[in-house]
């Protein structure tokens, strides 16, 4: 029987959360008799939640946070320490950016044997500029060199460590993104908000923040809905930015907030308009995609390895002549229906 820990920073509802899900729902499925799986969490979600109604044992971790603190991030690599050798863990396995630094150093000092490490982008170094960039370049280094296996959702993240020489290409591994949707749920978005069908609803789903430039979805929307009014945009998340919606369009520009189960909604979508500043291969784009919505991305990230050219854009007036032309394609499916197989094999042979 392997034991395994999985550490992330955040429980949110977010890809790499998701990505988690499925790989606990799978070893709870296939594979109980040879591998025991507990979950580390920093701040408390709704992971914490769907992995205890599966019977997956969380630890909610009092000093992982997601905010750069030398006291706080110490004491987080003690806690998770202590975690790793009172439970005698042969395997942790990080996501995010800051789990995976405190998370690999309390591992090698519990002398861990397999430390394995998804890398959902390089937004923590890519975000940076100067000092910040090349410190946070050095930590992810440093980690790097005492990681077992390294595993990239997209070429680009593979490609960047190799050129940045972050971790030996021995250690490389290739495990595309892959989720589970439910193809049986009825749309509900039109109905809810009284849209026709001959409107069409476009729409995004992701977390309120700069990250996703929701600001730059409100403005899109406002110069499309300049040409054609026969338009409805949605966006399905939470977080602390308000974008600002001039007043004679806030019956065509909606924000819901967050769900946990957005596929109602979603699947009356007739195109996912992605604006991200950083991605590495967005979860809600696979979960479009496999309900044969095309999808509309700024050209960034991984994305580019999913989506036909046609179906990125530069900047907003590119993605605003595009929509309004219907200029994209529909899109085909790029993930990896084996994904969590492939992580339980990790655990078990790494």
């Amino acid at each position: 029987m392997k034991k395994v820990l999985i550490i992330i920073t955040k429980g949110d509802w977010a890809g790499a959360q998701r990505v988690v899900y499925e790989i606990a729902k799978y070893i709870k499925l296939n594979c109980s008799d040879t591998i025991e799986l507990d979950v580390a969490i920093g701040i408390k979600g709704p992971l914490n939640e769907e992995l205890k109604s599966i019977g997956v044992r969380v630890i909610e971790l009092n000093n992982l946070v997601w905010e750069v603190s030398l006291d706080r991030d110490t004491k987080a690599v003690r806690e998770i320490r202590r975690i790793i050798e009172e439970n005698q863990y042969d395997v942790v396995h990080v996501h995010s950016t800051k789990a995976a630094f405190v998370g690999r150093i309390a591992a090698r000092k519990a002398g861990v044997k397999n430390i394995i490490y998804t890398v959902h982008g390089w937004w923590g170094i890519e975000r940076f500029s100067g000092i910040k960039r090349y410190m946070v370049s050095r930590i992810e280094k440093y980690c790097a060199s005492f990681t077992d296996h390294m595993v990239f959702i997209c070429k680009r993240d593979m490609n960047f460590a190799l050129k940045n020489k972050i971790g030996s290409s021995s250690t490389y591994s290739l495990i595309l993104n892959d989720v589970s949707v439910d193809s049986t749920v009825e749309p509900s978005l039109r109905k809810t908000f009284g849209i026709s069908d001959k409107t069409t609803v476009i729409g995004n789903i992701g977390r309120l923040d700069d990250t996703k430039q929701p600001q730059a979805f409100v403005d899109i929307a406002q110069e499309v809905l300049k040409k054609n009014k026969d338009c409805f945009f949605v966006w399905i998340g939470s977080g602390l930015i308000k974008p600002i919606i001039e007043p004679r369009y806030k019956d065509k520009i909606k924000f819901v907030g967050f769900m946990k189960n957005p596929y109602p909604y979603l699947r009356d979508f007739d195109l996912l308009l992605m604006t991200s500043k950083y991605e590495g291969m967005p979860i809600t784009i696979i979960e479009a995609l496999k309900y044969n919505i095309p999808v509309l991305s700024s050209n960034v990230g991984g994305i580019t390895e999913y989506l036909p050219s046609k179906n990125l854009y530069l900047n907003n007036n590119e993605a605003i002549g595009k929509i309004l032309k219907k200029n994209y394609e529909k899109n085909i499916l790029y993930s990896d229906p084996d994904m969590a197989k492939k992580y339980a094999e990790l655990y078990l042979n790494g």
